[in-house]
């Protein structure tokens, strides 16, 4: 069995040892550690993840244990320098071909791990024999011993310094290894490309003494000729996968590179481009934007070397439709693009307007997956090249009146895609100007507003279809420009009389709602709030002439006016001047309209956090508190009996915390006295609390005073609602931060802490929420914990853990963390023996009644999973003992609490500390009365998993009793579950990356629940059924691609010059002829409700030679005609022709009482008290009556055996059953055509006698 201290266990039977280890209190062992026990941390993957069937693995495990012994024979520390010495000497006197791949194997898992000073110091050595090995399995087979030699190679040149490379010796090493990098087997060319990149990234060799520019790996031009000769030879062979190959390798490797190399293989991938395989293309496309989105700095490629580049790449532009080079092709140039400005912005600025007129064009394919790609090109330019440069175009006066700045060229360019052609494609062109606005951040307005008019008109266009990509335009037009830029340009008001507003506009209110930000809120005052006004009057004049529809119309606009001043009061720049102007309108909107105070409130406290770091602005709205606090304390008060204005007493509540925050000493002092001379009338006194609890965090001590000895009464003997209202206000008071507050507690925290046991029998349940949260701030503040009040309070946590409340539950849970650090904090204790001291306390609620005790285990599991550092074995197995007992309780609500705790051990403890109670554990499960066990199946279910997880699923079987076998059957079935799960993991990983080695585990982690989780599980059980029926959705697996295709598109009347680099837009990937197909269209008639007609097309196919076809009636016609028209119209067709012909419908003979037919409701009923009936014959109406075989009738289809589709086909559980019945149909159609050759073979012989 493997290590307990692993994290899943091994469901394959035959690599766990039987015997090897039992459960008990020593750890497990692997199966290689019975051969090896090697400390070396380097190979501890590979002797964790052996596989004992694998003949590679156990060589290298011999391997493995015999230089570990060497070691050890001479003194030695195991250290990875000894392991290296001692491989490297066994690879000079290994024989057999086996043993050299296992030493390689091991050799390559510790090179990495040893100081550069031993592998500088042996290199000559070591590549010596390393190359004499490379030369000799260069073919690749066994390519283990291959990919093992590169590995070393890699990490032995990669540590060398300038003065090694500048031996030819160490040049021949890197050149052998270059080849490899292109050979023919992935595994060896995979790790080629390993060795050159961490070789050519290698720090060590590049020089960065003299001038601050970087210098490249002397290996750099090596590599770069290497990749030169390999492209250039792709003329001379037939296949082009080693010039793949290289581009692969160039792809990575092209930003190390020096100018001269860079700019040559450029120049050989851009001829690349003009052949007409569209594999060469695509990579060598791939290749560019390798060394592209590296961003390669001045001396790999320069300025002006990118900005050729970026010019010649426009030439090589491939056809619209073939999406898969255009996209590629979209991708370079856009880092080209973005490089260039990296490398010099007045240079990418020259040719920024090309790239967005370029990219517009692009816009036209029919292709339209190129067309987000194409969106995020131009947000890149927009964002990464334009937004830096953004004042100085913006300062070009000249070239902005002539058209000739580079800005506005831009603007024309995605103005023309606002036409017409581009209408497919209008959402992503919204969508890039919606970013254009906001880039120009407020700048180019006169330009802009132009375009803005004509995305506007777009919006009342015919069957528009891209309104919330233009709503995101305007309303980031609306960020950028304002909202008085953007009304201007599109005007909301009308001024001919009528309606205020302009309602194809009106869709600009929601925009301005969701989109103004920092704006003036005088424009509001002046703009909005007339209109506002017309349209209340409108509304007001539409009710009294009953013109219904017209006055909700005109509240709706209203509505949506008003619901624009939050935005307008966020941040706004005239705070100072416009607030007064409006602070009279929106305190009369609180007072006398309940269906708009909500946005006035909300406009309030968006102003007051508006002004938090602004000295000024605060005071100027903290000068109003005399005005709209009053205001808002009646409104709460007038409205807190209507259940109606609930939602609008929260927020009324909200704005006046908020306000009260900035309002001066003396106005929350005159609030106070008028709260308090009102809370003593009955109508008034539960809202005034809740506004005394709003206002104690502003009070003084005096105040406080009068506030604690108002509500000690209420919180002793008050009614339920006023007292849960009196400890909402002392939770308050525990909770606060102020200083006057703290005083107050620490001189009344005696007078507290009795209170609060004084009350606990007469606290109703509705107060247990606010009454718990009282005492987990108390407890913080605590120096002394009595032994009375302690008891007391951990036995009221318990009983709330069951509370029926979410919030009480919580804060029970949260208090019974704060006893136990309270408890350690007072006494002075270790952690373990303030658990000691706690257990104490929770124990003794397991002699009480079923709900105590269940309540009792679920705290046991919050405190076990808080303080599961503290906990002793001693401790743990007293828990263990004691819930063990309890899971054999035929209460159900001790046995779920149990489980909890169970899972909770398992989940919070190391496997190693847990390992010796499973016994007892699996013991408990399987001793469950058969009602918890049925009730509770789910969780057992999931206990088992998480144990077979950790432990093994045959250790775990043995521990069941042999006479279980309701157990032994869900441990078979989890065991059969998981085993399917790892072969689709197996098959799917071999599917990505063939060869890599995957992991012995079985089970498969799921992610961490929290304690939280568990214990609401806990308190909520839900029995949710069995847990089997998982998800059947699988990825589909990825078919074979098929081989690279190319078509050429021509024109009619002219010549393709192949010489001409624009060919390349004629080379498409995709058959053109396909994209000018259509979708077939149904050509089956209909009738008039919308049915399909299908008609046989076979009987048309079996009229005899010399017969006249049968005139068709058709059937749709048939349908609308009345029956007496139909009878005489058949009368002159003949009577034969409408009985014989199969598909006239007889509307006459058609039965139209209601036939029972098919499953549920429309069964037949009739049918119940038959018998079963025995096997279908499929196909027995074509028997003949008077001899063998079958003949075809008259006006059915040619003799077959047709099948009808039916669900239970699918049935897993009588798929038997079925196939058989197939399996008897194939056979018997299969002796039917041999009896049937052989009879034809017969009458042919007797046709050649004659």
């Amino acid at each position: 069995m493997h290590n307990a201290g692993s994290t899943s266990g091994d469901m394959d039977t035959d690599s766990l040892a039987s015997g090897a280890s039992t459960i008990g209190r020593k750890s497990f062992k692997s199966f290689a550690s019975n051969f090896t026990d090697c400390s070396n941390t380097s190979f501890s993957k590979f002797i964790q993840n052996f596989h004992a069937t694998n003949a590679y693995q156990k060589e290298m495990l011999a391997v493995l244990a015999a230089v570990t012994e060497v070691i050890r024979s001479q003194g030695g520390k195991e250290s990875d320098t000894e392991y290296f010495a001692t491989l490297m000497t066994g690879l000079e006197t290994v024989e057999s071909e086996d043993s050299l791949m296992a030493t390689l194997s091991l050799l390559s898992m510790c090179i990495s791990k040893v100081p550069d000073s031993v592998l500088k110091l042996k290199f000559s050595e070591c590549s010596k024999i390393l190359l004499e090995l490379l030369e000799k399995y260069t073919s690749g087979e066994p390519q283990s011993i291959l990919k093992s030699v590169i590995v070393c190679l890699g990490v032995l040149m990669r540590v060398l310094d300038l003065s090694s490379w500048s031996h030819a010796s160490t040049l021949h090493v890197y050149n052998s290894l270059l080849p490899c990098s292109i050979h023919h087997k992935p595994k060896v060319r995979k790790a080629a490309h390993h060795a050159v990149i961490s070789i050519l990234k290698s720090p060590s060799a590049i020089n960065t003494e003299g001038d601050q520019q970087t210098k490249f790996h002397p290996a750099a031009s090596a590599t770069a000729k290497f990749c030169l000769q390999s492209l250039k030879s792709q003329g001379k062979i037939k296949s082009c996968t080693s010039v793949l190959h290289t581009l692969v390798l160039l792809q990575d490797i092209f930003p190390f590179l020096p100018h001269n190399h860079v700019k040559s293989l450029c120049e050989v991938l851009l001829e690349m481009l003009m052949q007409n395989n569209v594999l060469l293309r695509s990579w060598s496309l791939q290749a560019l934007h390798g060394l592209l989105v590296a961003q390669p700095s001045n001396q790999s490629l320069p300025p002006k070397t990118a900005a050729q580049l970026l010019s010649a790449l426009y030439e090589f532009q491939p056809s619209l439709n073939d999406a898969q080079l255009l996209s590629s092709w979209i991708l370079v140039l856009q880092e080209a693009l973005c490089s260039l400005q990296q490398l010099d912005e007045d240079l990418c600025l020259g040719h920024v307007s090309r790239f967005f007129s370029t990219m517009v064009q692009c816009w036209q394919s029919e292709q339209i997956q190129v067309h987000p790609l194409i969106a995020s090109a131009l947000e890149a330019a927009l964002v990464k090249c334009v937004s830096p440069s953004m004042e100085r175009l913006s300062n070009q006066a000249d070239l902005l009146e002539a058209g000739k700045a580079p800005i506005t060229r831009i603007i024309s360019a995605l103005q023309g895609a606002l036409k017409y052609q581009y209408h497919f494609a209008w959402g992503h062109v919204l969508r890039i100007w919606g970013i254009l606005f906001r880039v120009t951040s407020g700048h180019l307005t006169n330009v802009l507003t132009r375009c803005l008019k004509s995305i506007g008109e777009l919006r009342s266009s015919v069957n528009f279809k891209f309104t919330k990509e233009l709503d995101y335009a305007v309303g980031e037009a609306v960020k950028s420009m304002g909202p008085c830029t953007v009304l201007a340009a599109l005007p909301l008001k009308v001024g001919n009389g009528g309606w205020p507003i302009d309602m194809e506009k009106s869709w600009l209110l929601p925009v301005l709602r969701e989109s103004v930000s920092g704006a003036e809120l005088g424009f509001f005052q002046k703009f909005f709030l007339p209109l506002a006004v017309e349209c209340h009057t409108l509304a007001t004049a539409a009710q009294a002439q009953s013109r219904m529809a017209e006055s909700k119309a005109a509240a709706l606009l209203e509505t949506q006016i008003w619901s624009l001043l939050p935005k307008f009061c966020l941040n706004p720049n005239d705070l100072l001047t416009a607030f007064k102007e409006i602070a009279k309108t929106m305190g009369q909107i609180i007072c006398d309209r309940t269906d708009l105070s909500k946005d006035v409130l909300a406009a309030l406290r968006n102003l007051i956090a508006s002004t938090r770091e602004h000295d000024e602005k605060r005071a100027e709205v903290a000068r109003f508190a005399k005005n709209f606090l009053p205001i808002l304390f009646e409104t709460y008060t007038k409205n807190s009996s209507s259940t109606e204005l609930r939602d609008l007493n929260a927020t009324v509540m909200r704005t006046i915390e908020s306000y009260l925050s900035i309002a001066p000493a003396p106005v929350v002092q005159g609030l106070f006295e008028k709260a308090m001379e009102k809370v003593k009338m009955p109508d008034m006194k539960k809202p005034v609390l809740d506004l005394l609890r709003l206002l104690v965090p502003c009070l003084k001590h005096e105040a406080l005073n009068r506030i604690w000895e108002f509500i000690v009464p209420l919180i002793k003997e008050g009614q339920m609602k006023e007292q849960k209202k009196s400890y909402r206000v002392l939770q308050c008071i525990c909770s606060s931060e102020s200083n006057s507050v703290k005083e107050f507690i620490s001189e009344h925290l005696h007078e507290m802490q009795d209170l609060l046991v004084e009350s606990l029998t007469s606290a109703s349940p509705v107060s247990k929420a606010a009454r718990l949260s009282c005492l987990i701030h108390l407890m913080g503040k605590m120096e002394r914990l009595e032994d009375a009040f302690l008891k007391s309070l951990v036995g009221e946590a318990i009983l709330c853990t069951r509370a029926g409340n979410q919030q009480a539950r919580e804060h029970a849970f949260q208090l019974l963390l704060e006893v136990g650090k309270a408890i350690q904090r007072t006494t002075g204790k270790t952690v373990t023996e303030t658990i000691h001291c706690y257990l104490e306390l929770l124990l003794a609620g397991l002699a009480g009644s079923p709900t105590l005790i269940s309540a009792t285990l679920l705290a046991l599991a919050h405190v076990l999973f808080q303080f599961k550092d503290g906990f002793t074995e001693d401790l743990i197995s007293l828990l263990v003992e004691n819930t063990s007992l309890l899971m054999t309780s035929p209460s159900r609500e001790i046995v779920g609490s149990a489980l909890s705790f169970v899972r909770v051990i398992l989940a919070a403890q190391a496997p190693d500390a847990v390992l010796t109670f499973i016994p007892d554990l699996v013991k408990a499960l399987s001793s469950m009365t058969i009602d918890c066990k049925r009730h509770f199946r789910v969780k057992v279910r999931n206990l088992f998993c998480l144990m077979m997880r950790k432990y093994g699923p045959n250790a775990i079987m043995q521990l069941l009793p042999k006479d279980d076998e309701s157990l032994h059957k869900c441990l078979r079935n989890i065991q059969k579950t998981e085993m399917r799960k790892k072969k689709k993991k197996m098959a799917s990983a071999n599917e990505e990356e063939s060869g890599e080695e995957l992991e012995s585990s079985s089970f498969k982690a799921k992610h961490a629940e929290s304690i939280e989780d568990i214990l609401a599980e806990a308190v909520h059980d839900v029995d949710l059924g069995d847990s089997d029926n998982e998800s059947k959705r699988e990825k589909k697996k990825k078919g074979r691609k098929r081989g690279a295709e190319t078509w050429i598109q021509e024109r009619q009347g002219e010549i393709v010059d192949l010489l001409d680099p624009r060919t390349a837009k004629a080379v498409t990937g995709s058959n053109p002829r396909e994209q000018c197909k259509q979708q077939a269209k149904l050509e089956f008639p209909t009738t008039t409700d919308g049915k399909l007609i299908i008609e046989d097309s076979e009987s048309d196919s079996e009229v005899k030679p010399g017969q006249k076809r049968k005139k068709r009636v058709a059937v749709k016609a048939d349908m609308d005609e009345t029956p007496k028209v139909k009878a005489a119209r058949l009368e002159d067709q003949g009577d034969s022709d409408s009985k014989d012909d199969p598909d006239t419908i007889d509307f006459d003979s058609i039965d139209k009482v209601y036939k029972p037919g098919g499953f549920g409701i429309h069964r037949p009923l009739s049918n119940k008290g038959k018998r079963k009936q025995g096997p279908v014959d499929y196909g027995k109406e074509y028997r003949s009556k008077t001899g063998r075989g079958d003949v075809k009738r008259k006006g059915r289809p040619d003799p077959f055996a047709y099948v009808p589709l039916d669900r239970q086909l699918l049935n897993k559980r009588t798929k038997t059953k079925h196939s058989g019945h197939l399996k008897s149909l194939v056979k018997a159609a299969k002796t039917g055509s041999r009896r049937g050759a052989q009879l034809k073979a017969k009458r042919k012989g007797k046709m050649k006698k004659l």
